[in-house]
């Protein structure tokens, strides 16, 4: 995939992990959608969207209490 490949050469682009969050995300992979999104938050913590994409997930997987955790963020 190619933003994977991106990711390996520069691991400081939050943009490379939220664009592998949505994709995996649309392949029905919640799971490394959440950590992709997670990787993203770790690189620019002060982003919302990265945030409110992961509380996206986290509401689709009924977890509220992380769902609002993310959104009660920055």
């Amino acid at each position: 995939m190619l933003f994977e490949g991106l990711v390996a050469v520069n691991p400081r682009n939050a943009y490379y992990y939220r664009a592998l969050g949505a994709i995996y995300w649309r392949l029905e992979e919640p799971q490394k959608a959440i950590k992709q999104f997670t990787y993203a938050i770790r690189v620019s913590p002060k982003d919302v969207s990265s945030y409110v994409n992961r509380a996206e997930i986290h509401v689709s997987l009924k977890q509220f209490t992380e769902a609002r955790q993310d959104l009660a963020r920055p």
